[in-house]
């Protein structure tokens, strides 16, 4: 930590380049913890719930203001109505948020749900430093608070101004940084705390004694005779801290807190009266000379000054409380005879991601994870192999297919669409033509444009976007009876397709809607829209013919760009002479019969990719079928 912003906690929001240009939303996950009994690791297993969402530092200052203003405000404004309903319901939040980050991964605005409020917007500006200069909240459409930040040249934090009041705070430095003075202006009452470095302090507001022995130590009474001695190292850093109670005239120790740093990181021991002991492993946070304020019941302002005040909070011992603390590695606890109770440790995965796996008595139990939900990525790009097999199939007239081409999965199933065996072949014919004219229109749409697909947000159900057709239906069985309106249901074989998504994706999470599209790319071996597989002699003609014209298609490089390929089209492969491992550059391993039904592994050469071959997954089959499938895909999705 530098000079600049040691005095007191700057609100910063660093950039993240990984997420610039996007829209995400972020959520809370929680699993069941499995032991892999190979070699002993910790691995994800079924997905258990969401976890509540917790708000940023920025609404927490939101909130205080608020309160503060309904309050204490004479004549309060617009805030005063807001704090009518239920503050319970105005800090419970919903899984329901929405980040937008700008082309540097700095946060240009946060939409944050309550039970109370569907939209609180914060606003975020910078400057060229990519520090943060202004936020503003806004409720129903008023603007509530807004923070500005005023800096010196050399980055230090100058002024800081609640605008919609016009309480201001300013510090002042020498040149190397130290706090001389902060100035409070808060509605003409101003105060002003001068501060010398080399002043020894021996006594508070808060009426407490402060003495020093001969080791250097710092000895603090409280009003009630209890007291607490500090100990530092040689470069002024708390190394131990023992809390000393009265106890029959004199004094017993309550807990003894310890650190040790290495590394950026701070190991704290804290140990109770009854030898119960808790370690926990943070972030290094570098203590200073810092001012606190703070308002009493009847809205008087105290504003104190104290040596080694933390520059954030340190992380409670508690292993509950501070489950989001992202400044947390680790935090164990013991019985008072040293055997572990209870832990959890903390993995950092990239941009800001973790997954914290929660023990008891050394056996693991849970795992929670921070997950991003991206609702939209300006920096979707699609494939030039993509840009070839659309341009194919308009010179060919031929389906493309529909959902993510930038996704993980490809599905070939065996016909297009569907439609009844009484429509005669010039009637195939005509819907032919009418679906590619659909499809390929679209895609040379979407290419042209460069559409950004919108996977976790709301979205029509139409079939006339192929990024989601009919996406959005709702997670179950589209079931028709006369004289009863539609149930907004999906298909049986889309159905299928969700669970095999939410299985390899979601760890067995179930959707309210349908999103299988957003890792899934699906295409068809004959693109005449049969709704089965008629034995009807003009339409297996046509069948054969589609069939021999898309073969060339499928042996494009975008369909070998796809890590899990699933062809789920039972014997079309014999049938009709499709070469799979000729045609995906794959090679045959073996058969696996699951229940009454099998599958077919392939592999490429280098072992990246797999294609599973299986039957149609529309109609009953056996139920290990799709879980099989998933235990083989899974693998590949690294």
């Amino acid at each position: 930590m530098s000079n600049k912003n040691a005095s007191f906690y700057i609100e910063n929001i660093p950039a993240n380049k990984h997420l610039a240009n996007k829209t995400i939303e972020i959520v809370y996950k929680e699993y069941e913890a499995v032991t892999n009994t190979e070699d002993n690791t910790v691995e994800i297993g079924k997905f258990l719930e969401k976890k509540r969402g917790y708000g940023p530092y920025f609404f927490a200052e939101l909130l205080d203001y608020c309160l503060r203003i309904a309050r204490y405000a004479p004549n309060p404004p617009y805030v005063k109505k807001i704090f009518d309903r239920s503050l319970r319901h105005f800090t419970t939040f919903t899984h329901k948020s929405k980040i937008v980050y700008d082309k540097k991964g700095l946060i240009k605005s946060y939409l944050l749900d309550t039970f109370a409020f569907r939209n609180i917007l914060f606003n975020f500006q910078y400057n060229t430093k990519e520090q943060l200069t202004q936020w503003t909240a806004t409720i129903e459409d008023s603007v509530i608070h807004t923070r500005k930040f005023f800096y010196y040249e050399n980055g230090m934090l100058q002024r800081r101004i609640k605008d919609c009041c016009g309480y201001s705070e300013e510090w002042r430095y020498d040149k190397n940084g130290e706090l001389l003075q902060y100035i409070q202006n808060w509605g003409k009452d101003i105060k002003t705390i001068n501060y010398d470095p080399n002043e020894k302090e021996e006594e508070s507001d808060t009426d407490e004694l402060i003495e020093y022995d001969e080791t250097g130590a710092k000895i603090v009474y409280h009003e009630k005779g209890n007291k607490e001695v500090i100990h530092y190292d040689e470069n002024g850093r708390i190394v131990e801290i023992k809390f000393f109670e009265i106890y029959y005239k004199d004094f017993r120790v309550e807990k003894t807190i310890t650190y040790k740093f290495f590394d950026g990181k701070v190991e704290r021991t804290t140990i109770n009266a009854d030898r119960e002991k808790t370690v926990i492993l943070f972030k290094d946070i570098e203590r200073k000379k810092m001012e606190r304020y703070t308002t009493d019941l009847e809205g008087k302002n105290n504003i104190l000054l104290f040596r080694d005040v933390k520059y954030k909070e340190e992380p409670d011992d508690s292993l509950d409380y501070d489950r989001y603390d992202e400044n947390v590695f680790s935090c164990t606890q013991y019985d008072e005879n040293g055997n572990e109770t209870k832990k959890y440790i903390r993995t950092y995965l990239e941009n800001g991601l973790w997954e914290t796996v929660y023990y008891e008595k050394g056996v693991p139990k849970s795992i929670i994870r921070k997950e991003y939900n991206i609702f939209k990525n300006l920096n979707y790009m699609y494939t030039q192999a993509f840009k070839e097999a659309v341009a194919y199939c308009k010179a060919n007239n031929l389906f493309v297919g529909y959902g993510n081409p930038n996704g993980k999965v490809l599905v070939i199933g065996k016909e297009a669409a569907h439609i009844p065996q009484e429509e005669t072949t010039e009637n195939l014919e005509k819907k032919k033509e009418e679906l590619f004219q659909s499809n390929v229109s679209q895609w040379k749409h979407i290419l042209s444009t460069n559409e950004v697909p919108n996977y976790d947000g709301e979205r029509p159900i139409s079939h006339e976007n192929p990024l989601y057709a009919y996406g959005n239906q709702f997670n179950k069985r589209d079931i028709r009876k006369e004289g009863k309106p539609y149930n907004g249901g999906t298909s049986s074989t889309y159905l299928n397709y969700e669970k095999l998504y939410e299985q390899l994706f979601l760890q067995g999470e179930k959707l309210e809607r349908i999103n299988f599209q957003k890792e899934f790319f699906i295409t068809e071996f004959s693109d005449y829209p049969t709704k089965e597989s008629y034995k009807n002699e003009d339409i297996e003609a046509l069948r054969k013919q589609s069939i021999e014209e898309r073969k060339p298609l499928f042996a494009m490089p975008f369909f070998k760009e796809f890590p899990i390929v699933i062809v789920a089209a039972g014997d079309y492969p014999s049938r009709y002479h499709i070469n799979l491992e000729q045609t995906f550059d794959t090679v045959f391993q073996k058969e696996i019969k699951v229940g009454r039904d099998h599958y077919f592994l392939h592999f490429s050469k280098d072992n990246k990719r797999i294609l599973i071959h299986t039957r149609q997954l529309s109609n009953s089959f056996s139920r290990e079928l799709i879980p099989a499938i998933v235990k083989e895909a899974k693998k590949f999705l690294k």
